[in-house]
């Protein structure tokens, strides 16, 4: 069932978005209302198209290939089942909480499923990734059992704030079944703040992923002086928390110093990136795929025409007569 997403006014002005056709864009803002709470959905262009565009001629499997160019969903087959997974989709939207789990499983073949109180609402926490054998156990499994002494979780490292929650609810638990798991999704209305960053569904504040030792000052502060450096920046322009941020975190998932220069130049050799001044560090550093893509950038030749040099005159062939050229 079609379910309510949010989106957001920078969307528009994404310039990757913008070099996809308006079909295709129509067609992504459409899929995120189909997919379930994972941002997941089967890859079935007939069953899409009737339920996107019942009156119009748009070839749906085309647009998905064009817009999986761009790195915003990925297409895999697991057990024989096409999916479309809509990149970052868990990250920028807030299912409700009673929304069912996701009944399709990630590119390794994992099912993501959720702690769920008795009201069948999900519990703060990180879901668990489960083999499909193993999902009748997870579902048939008590959440909370209660024993002699109280209330007890099965979660040993439950935290202080899912168990005020659990206590406002109701201070009485039992089984969540599979039925009930899977009982019919209320619609989201819980909107996500704007954000500046041009990304479809940006979020600037990411937090950075924790590595003991690795804060990598020294190499954040080459970066962005490189960056500096080959755009003109002048000496106003600070490395604040969002630029050290998406330079820090592409950093711990293994990017080397130049590696990351080389997305800078190659950002730097984009025409449409320049004269649209999309140019920041942030942006170049925004997620590996945006990364991949200037690094690629930067090991493309540009040709560079030759101005002909003017003709020159044989002036020798000319007669002087007073002083005069003829």
């Amino acid at each position: 069932m079609a379910r309510s997403r949010n989106i957001k006014p920078s969307f528009f002005m994404n310039e990757d978005i913008v070099e996809l056709s308006c079909e295709a864009r129509l067609l992504f803002i459409g899929l995120w209302t189909l997919a379930d709470r994972e941002g997941r959905l089967e890859n079935r262009p007939k069953k899409i198209k009737m339920s996107l565009f019942p009156a119009d001629d748009i070839n749906v499997s085309e647009q998905l290939s064009n817009i999986s160019k761009y790195g915003f969903i990925e297409l895999y087959n697991i057990d024989g089942i096409d999916i479309i997974q809509i990149v970052n989709f868990v990250k920028h939207q807030t299912p409700h909480g009673l929304e069912k789990d996701s009944e399709l499983p990630d590119q390794d073949g994992l099912y993501t499923v959720y702690d769920r109180n008795p009201k069948n609402k999900t519990i703060v926490g990180k879901p668990h990734l489960l083999n499909k054998d193993q999902l009748a156990e997870f579902y048939n499994k008590s959440l909370i059992s209660i024993d002699t002494n109280g209330v007890k979780t099965h979660q040993e490292q439950i935290t202080d704030t899912e168990s005020e929650q659990l206590k406002q609810d109701n201070n009485s638990y039992e089984t969540v079944s599979i039925s009930d798991q899977n009982a019919l999704i209320p619609e989201s209305f819980n909107l996500i703040p704007e954000s500046i960053n041009k990304n479809i569904c940006p979020s600037n504040d990411d937090p950075v992923p924790e590595q003991a030792n690795q804060n990598f000052k020294n190499e954040i502060q080459e970066i962005f002086e490189f960056w500096k450096t080959t755009f003109g920046k002048n000496d106003r322009t600070k490395l604040d928390n969002k630029r050290k941020s998406k330079i820090l975190t592409r950093l711990r998932e293994g990017y080397s110093v130049e590696e990351i220069k080389n997305g800078v130049m190659g950002c730097s050799k984009s025409d449409h990136h320049v004269q649209g001044q999309f140019t920041d560090i942030e942006l170049i550093c925004r997620d590996a795929v945006h990364l991949d893509r200037f690094i690629g950038y930067s090991q493309q030749i540009r040709f560079i025409p030759k101005t002909p040099e003017p003709e020159r005159i044989d002036l020798s062939k000319y007669k002087v007569v007073e002083d005069r050229v003829w």
